[in-house]
């Protein structure tokens, strides 16, 4: 069964959104207070630089041994335009490019990179962008101040990272061009760079790779395959801004430990390439420097590094307080949804869920209020079919995150067979008589449709964030578990409000006492692949 299933029942009452793509053990990671998600990276050594046979590479990139002894968090995705806005109105901060009136790089309405000029800024880099997307036309000096307000909110220390502290996480242990690979058509999966997408719409544009990555300027940040660390973005989208002065041949050849570049400079690293970049500038060793103050690109932002605290060895620092266990859950449908979410959660030792009324079946009128003012932070949908309007679904899975960085997701009640995919059930003893192995085809044949079109819908998005219950597995289960008599004092399928919730047909069959039956006697539903 595909990943967008959750087969545990009570999975529904805490939905834990997860972007796509595997990631290994990397000791945990924090949300911080404007809802930036930072991800452990250990400490390790690795080979900074390149080999001399890489394509695009060049002479500055001397290979060298490099040794990081402290672990360190890092954002898992670059700064977004509303976590950079929060700064702006917070602090009434004025970038470098409003401060001098000399704007920033931007984009003319012929798709070309125009010099700077005062009508850019972060604010409008010439493309259209949200608060999702990252921030650009910033400066380091910009960046920088950025960290220092957060250091002061969060009362913890947030900086750039390292030159050697963003190559090795951008690696992440592996010693190719890319962190994919070498081939450089793969970057269309795992970021945003110059591409056929691109040219396509600027036939002018002549650089990168020829297949499309579906963005013409910057993505929504974390849309792309996270590499192994769980990093997204590492690879294109908007070059970042490191710590470190540059100098263009100052890589040494001898071992390094905790490197922090040259003492002085002129120019600041830059890392990652950006949207506009071809291939070779989007490689892991790729590297250039550009003025603190004066260089302010609308192809480059940065990303933030939070120190481990002294005193943290083997537990992670703590995040900043949330409200009590619980989240405020809306939701749409049929008695599902409005009977069985409270006990749910009850057996399931979660307290604190505020359940939002006044939303009247699929009407969006309802929802959108509550939406753009972050007041949901999850939606429960529970019908008996797929039964998603595409409008209800866009309006939740946009507004949601946008206006929440708490948002979970929405959860979406897998199909039940009605009269048990007959053309009905008239009676206890017809009900008896139901093959449940042909039962279980049917039902298989429901659920793989609707799982086709929900993992359509997390890879449109870019992350997990509508996800599947189960129940109708759980009520087969627990009927299996009847007919070959392993629940106690329960000798039929049909046996009322004692285990089936009722009615012959059951009423929402797939109910809590089916559901607590299964996970009293049985543990987890397993898939049908056999696993918990």
């Amino acid at each position: 069964m595909r990943a967008a299933l959750l087969v545990i029942v009570l999975a529904a009452c805490q939905l834990v959104p997860e972007p796509l793509g595997a990631a290994p053990e990397r000791g945990g990671s924090v949300t911080n207070g404007i809802g930036m998600k930072l991800v452990y990276i250990p400490p390790g050594k690795f080979t900074m630089g390149s080999p001399e046979g890489e394509p695009g590479r060049e002479a500055q990139e001397v290979r060298h041994e490099v040794e990081l002894t402290k672990g360190f968090y890092l954002g898992t995705c670059e700064v977004t335009v509303g976590q950079f806005k929060q700064f702006v109105q917070d602090t009434k901060y004025e970038t470098d490019g409003e401060c001098d009136g000399k704007g920033a790089y931007g984009i003319d309405a012929a798709g070309k990179i125009e010099q700077m000029r005062a009508q850019f800024t972060w604010k409008n880099p010439g493309f259209e962008q949200t608060d999702e997307h990252p921030v650009v036309d910033v400066s380091w000096n910009d960046a920088k101040a950025f960290c220092e307000w957060l250091s002061k909110n969060e009362k913890k220390t947030y900086r750039l990272p390292t030159e050697a502290e963003w190559e090795y996480a951008c690696r992440a242990g592996t010693k190719t061009a890319y962190a994919h690979g070498d081939d450089p058509e793969g970057l269309a999966g795992v970021g945003n760079g110059a591409d056929a997408t691109a040219r396509a719409k600027y036939p002018g544009w002549s650089i990168g790779i020829k297949a499309k990555d579906g963005h013409v300027f910057t993505a929504p940040a974390g849309r792309f395959k996270p590499n192994a660390f769980g990093l997204s973005d590492m690879h294109g989208n908007v070059w970042e801004w490191c710590e470190d002065w540059y100098e263009p041949n100052s890589y040494p050849k001898d071992k390094q430990i905790d490197p922090t570049g040259p003492a002085t400079g002129k120019a600041k690293v830059q890392r990652g390439g950006g949207w506009s970049s071809d291939a070779k500038r989007l490689r892991s060793a790729a590297r250039v420097g550009r003025d603190p103050s004066a260089y302010r690109g609308c192809y480059l932002g940065f990303r933030v590094v939070l120190e481990r605290q002294s005193g943290t060895r083997g537990k992670e620092p703590e995040g900043p307080k949330k409200r009590p266990a619980g989240l405020r859950v809306a939701g749409a449908g049929n008695s599902w949804y409005s009977e069985n979410c409270e006990p749910l959660c009850t057996a399931a030792g979660i307290v604190g869920h505020k359940k939002i009324t006044g939303i009247n079946g699929n009407r969006i009128e309802g929802l959108k209020p509550l939406l753009e003012k972050g007041e949901i932070d999850a939606f429960a949908y529970g019908r008996t079919d797929i039964g998603v309007e595409p409008k209800l679904l866009s309006v939740l899975t946009e507004l949601g995150p946008k206006h929440n960085p708490d948002f979970r997701g929405v959860s979406v009640q897998m199909p039940r067979l009605v009269h048990d995919g007959r053309q009905g059930v008239k009676s206890a003893e017809e009900y008896e008589q139901t093959d449940l192995a042909e039962m279980q085809v049917k039902l298989e044949q429901v659920r793989k449709r609707q799982e086709t079109w929900a993992d359509g819908v997390n890879a449109k998005v870019g992350k997990r964030i509508v996800f599947l219950v189960p129940l109708g597995d759980g009520m087969l289960e627990v009927r299996k578990m009847i007919a070959a008599g392993k629940v106690p004092g329960v000798t039929k399928q049909s046996a009322g409000n004692s285990v089936l919730r009722g009615d012959i047909v059951p009423h929402q069959g797939h109910s809590w006492n089916a559901a607590r039956n299964v996970l009293a006697l049985r543990g987890p539903v397993p898939d049908v692949a056999g696993r918990a």
